[in-house]
This record gives structure tokens, sequence and C-alpha cells, in this order.
């Protein structure tokens, strides 16, 4: 019984370990195991157990930042914080149990219709209940296996095609071959052997599918490039210590700091510059429609001259009022609206039900809290931008809307120094937002006050980056490309219809069941 939940909390470990920043995505295809095989034969409440510590353990390994986060917005005591921590990695840890829960039911169910094995029924579920849970489970900080298994690039492209549902529904199938080939290989021998050949034959597939694609997206740069599409962009990043930057002593010196890198990159011939979300350390004012910028009582764009050097267009993100918005000013020194942030930061910009329990927001009044705004691309000569803020890059929906309307390249300004931490949340956010860039076939660039700030290829590849604490100037060539993803729609259907085969699983067989029994014709003596 101990040796069992040992077993578990290394699982749970290994899970947790393989979101830090450390490559160690390949422990998610067996960190499973020891809960696979716990769950076995055992009652949907001890299932429900297991898999919610489990699902603790892991996740306060990988979030074991949010902590920090919690005592620098919050107020009362280390011990209310402490709880505030459990009480989050508490509810998180369910969507573990939720797991556990439905692949114990579900092949229960399997079981006792059509008299299969355990094992066999694990495996005919494990795929459909896990890409359920991963795809629609409510998360603060969305965390779908896909981002863990950026260490081999090719395996990734299938995102593309099948969305981040289909990495997790290849690591659950070979969380559940082992569990085949450790409980079967001496009395089926066959089944196992069936099942290993189908999940290389699925590895396979997917690796062959990523070398074409990343193939045939370097021939899509070299066209662009030798037709003279590519523009040069360059982001600044100065890593000014956030004390610095949040006392609003220092203002004209901080801007004065990437002023001066802003030259530098328009020497070097850059055509774009991204500053970094709230590095422009001036609010905005802007009118109902839009059409009027102020900073102060003065217009934006006289504001703006004073502050950024000429030469090239500069994309800025701060404040107006309660909204983040990104401007941008062009080369003819004209200002426009880039984006606002459509999704604001949980914990740290809202309180998820924060409106039905006005306390949360009592105890945290040093919360900065913000509102949504509307996103469209802007032009910057013939490229149409996608700008989107922050957090926004953690969620599908923006980039996707984004690249819909025509969006030819993403920019997601940003600052990871809300968390705190400097050592994990920050590359955690990269690992997720780099997806975006892979899912829509664009190159990304993505700018951070502190790093990691980086320019990523439509196949996922880092061209540029800074780490975190370094001070220096990103510049690379992008292309704005225009192809679409094949299929888009058939994420959106691999998601849903895991859903629909774990409904049918789970209460069509009892219904048809019910259905024949009651549709059978009397017998007539």
């Amino acid at each position: 019984m101990k040796r069992e939940w040992v077993w578990l909390s290394l699982g749970g470990v290994a899970t947790g370990a393989a979101y830090l920043p450390f490559d160690l995505g390949i422990l998610l295809w067996i960190a499973f195991v020891p809960l696979l095989l716990s769950i076995r034969g055992k009652s949907l409440g001890a299932s429900f157990l297991r898999g919610w510590w489990f699902g603790v353990v892991a996740w306060a390994v990988a979030i074991h930042w949010f902590a920090a986060l919690i005592a620098e917005y919050s107020i009362g005591s280390s011990g209310l914080r402490i709880l505030f921590f459990g009480v989050f990695v508490a509810y998180l840890g369910t969507m573990v149990a939720l797991l556990a829960v439905l692949l114990r039911a579900a092949a229960s169910s399997l079981q006792r219709r059509y008299f299969m094995s355990d094992e066999t029924a694990l495996t005919f579920v494990a795929v459909p209940v896990a890409i359920a849970v991963d795809g629609f489970f409510p998360q603060a900080f969305p965390s779908p296996v896909a981002m863990t298994q950026a260490f081999h690039l090719p395996f990734v492209q299938i995102i593309d095609l099948l969305g981040s549902a289909g990495l997790t529904g290849f690591v659950a199938l070979v969380n559940v071959c082992t569990v085949v080939v450790l409980t079967t290989w001496k009395s089926n021998p066959a089944f196992v052997k069936r099942t290993a050949i189908f999940t290389l034959f699925v590895f396979s597939c997917f690796e062959a599918y990523g070398l074409l694609r990343m193939h045939s997206i370097d021939g899509l740069l070299e066209g662009a490039r030798a037709r003279g599409s590519e523009m040069v962009v360059a982001v600044p990043q100065a890593s000014i210590p956030f004390s610095r930057r949040r006392s609003g002593q220092f203002v004209e010196e901080n801007i004065a700091v990437y002023r001066n890198l802003t030259r530098m990159a328009i020497s070097q011939g850059a055509d774009l510059i991204v500053w970094p979300q709230n590095t422009y350390e001036r609010r905005f004012k802007i009118d109902g429609d839009g059409r009027s910028l102020r900073i102060g009582d003065e217009e934006a764009r006289v504001v703006m001259e004073r502050d950024l050097p000429s030469g090239a267009a500069i994309l800025v993100t701060s404040q107006a009022e309660r909204r983040y918005v990104s401007i941008l000013r062009r080369s003819d020194g004209n200002a426009v609206i880039a984006g606002f942030k459509r999704f604001p930061t949980p914990f740290s910009e809202y309180w998820p039900f924060g409106n039905r329990f006005p306390l949360l927001y009592r105890l945290t009044p040093r919360m900065n809290r913000i509102e949504p705004g509307l996103q469209n691309p802007v032009e910057v000569g013939n490229t149409q931008l996608g700008v989107y803020v922050c957090y926004d890059g953690m969620l599908v929906e923006s980039a996707r809307d984004l690249v819909a309307d025509g969006a030819g390249l993403l920019i997601n300004p940003s600052s990871d120094q809300w968390s705190r931490d400097a050592h994990t949340q920050p590359y955690q956010a990269f690992a997720m937002t780099r997806l975006r860039a892979i899912e829509n076939r664009r190159f990304l660039i993505r700018a951070t006050p502190n790093g990691p700030s980086t320019i990523v290829d439509p196949a996922g590849r880092v061209v540029a980056g800074l780490h975190v604490g370094e001070e220096g100037i990103l510049l690379a060539g992008v292309v704005p490309l225009e192809v679409g993803t094949p299929l888009p729609w058939l994420r959106d259907v691999v998601r849903w219809g895991a859903l629909l085969l774990l409904a049918l699983i789970l209460v069509l067989p009892a219904r048809l069941a019910r259905v024949v029994l009651q549709a059978r014709p009397l017998h007539v003596s």
C-alpha cells in the first residue's frame, strides 16, 4: 500500500518536472504509468483519490512559483497565503482526479458490456479520455501536453493539423502501451505486439508529417525571401529591474534606455521595432471610438515623437485606463491603435468569480484590475500585423482569429515580471506561446522586459532569443506568410470527437440496451 503511494508521488513529480524548463517532456510518455496501474480494479472513489494526489504533487512541482505570486498581491499572514496556494493546487489536482475517474468508469463500461480485459478496455479509452480532460478542464493557466514536447520539433508539427489534442492523445497512447507491456506481455503477447506496433505506427506518422511540413515551410520562406518579402524586426530588452520600473520615479531614465537601444536597432536596418509590454511607461487616454489618442494633456503623436526615434515603425504596449493597448507609431509619425489585450491574466489582473465574491479583491488590494478589449490586424507597409498582449498568447483564440482576419505576422508584447519568478514561469509562458507560431504557420515575435524575448519561425524554431536578465537587441529577418493550415476545422473535430466518443462509451450502451429490451416482440401463446 505504501509502495503504491510512493510510486504515485514519483509519477506526479515526473509529470510536474516535464513542465519545468529543462526539456524533460519525454517524461510524460511514462509518467502516468503508476496512476494507470494504481486504478486497475479500483472503485471510482479510490480512483478519484489516487488521481487527485497524483495531480496535487504534479501541479505543486510545475507551478511552485505561484506561491510567490500570491504573496505579492495578497494581504494577511503567511498561513493565509499558503492556504491560497494549497486551495489552488488542490483544485488543479481534480483535473487528474477527473482523468482517473473517467478512465476507470469508461474502462469498466467496456468490460461489462463487451467482456474486455481491464488492459484492453484501458487501451481503448485512454486516448479519448486524455484529450477530453486536457481540452476541456478549466485551467487558469492553460498547460496542454503539447507545450512540453518541443524537445523534438518535428513531432510537434502535427498540432497545425490535429491541434494540441493530437500530442495529448499520443502521450496517453504511449503510457497505456507501457502498462499493457508490463501487465500482459506473458499472458497475451499477441495483444502486446499489436499495441506496440500501432503506437510505433502513430509515432512514425507524426514524425513523417512533421519533417514534411518543416521542409515545406522552409521552401515557402526561401521563395518569399527571393521575392523580397523579408522584413527586419528588432526587439530591445533592457532587463530593468521590476522595482525600478514599478516605482514611477525613473520613467524618463527607463524610456531613455529603450530609446538608445531603439536607435541601435534602426542603425542596423530594423523596419519594425517591438518594445516589450509596459516598457513605454506612459499612460494613454483613448476616446470612445479610438480616433483620439492622448498622453496626459497632449496628443499621443506629439509625445511619442519626443520619446521615440524616427526611421522605423515602433510598437509600444502600455495601459489605457483599465485596458492594455498596443500603439503603433508608424515611420511617418502617425500613431494608431494596434490592438487591446483580449484576455486579462487571472489572479494578477482579475479574480475568476471575483464579481460574485468581492472579498477576493479586498484581500488582494495590489491587484492591477484589467478589462478586455478588441483585436484586429494593423498594417505596416504591405504586412498585416496580428498583435495580442501577454496572456493572450497562452490561449489559442487571439492568434487564430487574427490570422483568420489576414495577419501575416504575429506579435506578442508580454511581461513575465508579474509572476515575480525568473527561473520557471517565464520559460513556461514561452513554451506555451511558441505553439501559436506552429499552429498558425506564422513568424512570432515575443517581446518581454526581462526575458525571454524570442523570434520564432513558423516551424517553432527560435531564430533569435535573449534569456531572462540579459540586455540587448534581437534582430532578425522575418517573412510574413499567407499560407493556411491544412483542415483547420479538424482540430475542433478531434477535441469534440473525443468528448463525444467518451460520452458514447459511458452513456449510450446502457441506453441502447434499455431500448433493445423495451423493443423485444411479445411472445403470444
